[in-house]
C-alpha cells in the first residue's frame, strides 16, 4: 500500500566515501517495501565506484520515511528452546572461542554435529563476534539492542548508539547503555572498545568516511571491527536493482561491494580486511514478489511456491557481505 510523505527537497552531495564531487546517474529507484512515494536517484561515484543516493533525502528528514513498524522498533525476541541454546554453546566454543557454561544434552550434541556445519554458515549465527574475555563491545546503529543482549549473555560489556528514538527506547528497557544520536556525538574515549560492530547499519549512514574514522578512533589498537551490509556486488543487485529487497530505497544511502567497503575500511586505517559471505539474507522471496506481476506474482507470493522460496531464502548465498578488520596494534590510541 502506497503512503505519502512530506515533500522534501533532495540535496546533491559529494561522495561520502572518497569525497569526489563527480558521480554518474545509474537509475531512478522506487520504494517497493514500505510504500514511500517518490523517485530516488541512484548514482555511482567516479572516484571510488561506490553506489549511493544522489541527490538524496537530507539526513534531518530521513527519519520520516521509516515506518513505525520498522523491525528495530519492535520488542526483542529470542528462541528459548533449551536444546538449541546448548547446541549453540558448542558451536560458539568451536567458532568463536567461548566457554561452555551450561550442561549439554545428547540431543544438543547430535544437533551440533549434524546441523552445526550449516548453522555456522548462516547469517544469524555470523552476527557473533570472537571471544575477548572481559571485553567491551560497541554496536553502532544497534536498533532495539537485541544483539547487545546476546553479547551481554556471552560476558561482554555492552554499549550502543542509535539514531532512532523508538528503537533506542526498546534497547534501554533491556538494560543497555544506548546513546541516542550519531557516533561522533557520543564522544567516547579513544581506544575504549575491544570490538566495534555495524550490523545492517553502515548502508543507512549518510557520512560513512567520517563515521568509519570515528570507529577507528574508539576501537582499541589491536581491536576489531565487524561490518555487515547488503552485497551490492551480488547477482541479485545486478539483476533486480531497486526491486531487490536489500536495496531498500530510500532508507539506504549507500550500497557497498567488497571493493568499495574494503576501500572505506582501509582509508580509515584498518588492516587485514577479511570478507565472508554468510548464507541467507538475500531477500529472494520479497524480491520476486516485487519483480513479478499477474499470475506469476500470485504463484510467487502465495501457496507452496512461496513457502519453498521463503525456506530457500535462508540458504541463499552472497546476499550480504561481512567484513572483519583490525586496527593495527601499533597505532596510537
Amino acid at each position: 500500500m502506497k503512503t505519502t510523505k512530506p515533500t522534501v527537497t533532495l540535496e546533491r552531495v559529494r561522495c561520502g566515501v572518497c569525497g569526489s564531487g563527480a558521480s554518474t546517474h545509474q537509475f531512478d529507484a522506487q520504494d517497493f517495501i514500505y510504500g514511500n512515494a517518490g523517485i530516488f536517484p541512484v548514482a555511482r561515484c567516479e572516484g571510488c565506484g561506490v553506489v549511493f543516493m544522489n541527490p538524496r533525502i537530507p539526513p534531518a528528514e530521513i527519519g520520516t520515511f521509516y515506518p513505525q513498524t520498522y523491525y528495530t522498533n519492535l520488542a526483542q525476541r529470542f528462541d528459548t528452546a533449551a536444546w538449541k541454546a546448548q547446541a549453540m554453546a558448542l558451536l560458539l566454543r568451536k567458532e568463536y572461542g567461548y566457554p561452555v557454561t551450561v550442561p549439554v544434552s545428547l540431543l544438543a550434541r547430535v544437533v551440533a554435529v549434524l546441523i552445526g556445519p550449516v548453522w555456522s554458515r548462516l547469517a544469524w549465527f555470523r552476527h557473533n563476534i570472537a571471544n575477548v574475555p572481559g571485553g567491551s563491545v560497541l554496536d553502532v546503529g544497534c536498533g532495539n539492542g537485541a544483539l547487545l543482549t546476546i553479547y551481554r549473555r556471552l560476558g561482554w560489556k555492552t554499549s550502543g548508539t542509535e539514531v532512532g528514538p523508538d528503537s533506542a527506547a526498546v534497547g534501554r528497557q533491556a538494560g543497555h547503555e544506548i546513546f541516542l544520536g550519531e557516533l561522533a556525538e557520543a564522544k567516547y574515549t579513544s581506544g575504549n572498545f575491544d570490538v566495534v560492530t555495524l550490523w545492517d547499519a553502515l548502508e543507512h549512514i549518510h557520512n560513512p568516511a567520517e563515521t568509519m574514522a570515528e570507529v577507528f578512533r574508539v576501537c582499541r589498537p589491536g581491536g576489531h571491527v565487524y561490518v555487515y551490509v547488503p552485497n551490492f556486488g551480488s547477482g541479485y543487485a545486478r539483476r533486480y536493482r531497486d526491486r531487490w529487497y536489500m536495496f531498500t530505497a530510500p532508507l539506504h544511502y549507500y550500497h557497498y561491494s567488497s571493493e568499495t567497503l574494503g576501500r572505506l575500511l582501509r582509508q580509515a586505517g584498518f588492516e587485514a580486511v577479511d570478507f565472508r559471505y554468510p548464507l541467507g539474507g538475500a531477500g529472494l522471496h520479497p524480491t520476486l514478489c516485487a519483480a513479478t506481476g499477474g499470475l506469476l506474482n500470485r504463484l510467487v507470493a502465495y501457496g507452496p511456491l512461496a513457502a519453498l522460496l521463503r525456506f530457500a531464502d535462508r540458504l541463499m548465498p552472497r546476499g550480504h557481505l561481512l567484513a572483519i578488520a583490525r586496527r593495527p596494534a601499533s597505532s596510537l590510541p
